[in-house]
């Protein structure tokens, strides 16, 4: 009996020792827990905060990208006004040649027809000269001729007449009657000489002066 007794206390304090021990490694299971619920919720914690920060450089690149995107928009915008402005420089400038060629082929055309005009009035003073210049020896007759009958009545006609009227004192008027008829006659002759010497005068200082204006 008292061996029943002493197996049973001691299979009561086993019991009650293994049910400490079981009672320490749970405690100690639950602290072990308890510590790796703090460091799981501190890793939380930590990957909330490393996430929220990848988040808001995601957001950082977003927002980097976009203002990327929107300077490239800009400087194409830019360089699109840039070459339109430069073409439109070059249009006005390709127009304001063309139109300053225009202007100089219609100078040189009229200066060509200028020149063409100055060529024919040249090449008609040249047949002009050539015919004055043929008609130069009838002129210097004509002057010899003008200067002879200039002398005959000036000088030597009033002295024949002189000398007729001497001679011929008391013989009547028949030989003055010719003779008036003679010197008319003298004086038309005299007159035509001087209005043609006067004409090819004229026409000889004529062709100089439109000579000289072609020249100047």
């Amino acid at each position: 009996m008292s061996l029943l007794v002493r197996q049973f206390n001691l299979s009561v304090n086993l019991n009650n020792n293994d049910h400490n021990l079981l009672i320490r490694e749970l405690d100690e299971t639950k602290l072990k827990l308890s510590r790796l619920e703090s460091v799981l919720e501190e890793t939380i914690q930590s990957i909330d905060a490393k996430t929220l920060l990848l988040k808001e450089r995601e957001k950082l690149f977003e927002d980097m990208e976009n203002k990327i995107t929107y300077l490239q928009s800009v400087i194409s915008t830019l360089k699109l006004k840039a070459l339109q402005e430069e073409v439109r420089l070059l249009w006005d400038a390709s127009r304001k040649n063309n139109f300053e060629l225009h202007v100089l082929e219609s100078e040189a055309q009229d200066t060509e027809d200028r020149v063409e005009a100055v060529n024919l009035k040249v090449e008609k003073m040249a047949e002009v000269v050539t015919e004055q210049w043929i008609q130069i020896p009838h002129l210097e007759q004509a002057l010899q001729l003008a200067q002879f009958f200039n002398d005959l009545f000036e000088r030597h006609l009033p002295r024949m007449l002189g000398a007729l009227e001497y001679y011929s004192f008391g013989k009547g008027s028949t030989i003055k009657y010719y003779m008036s008829q003679a010197l008319q006659q003298l004086r038309r002759f005299y007159s035509a000489i001087k209005k043609y010497h006067h004409q090819v005068m004229c026409r000889s200082c004529l062709m100089y002066l439109l000579i000289l204006s072609l020249m100047l």
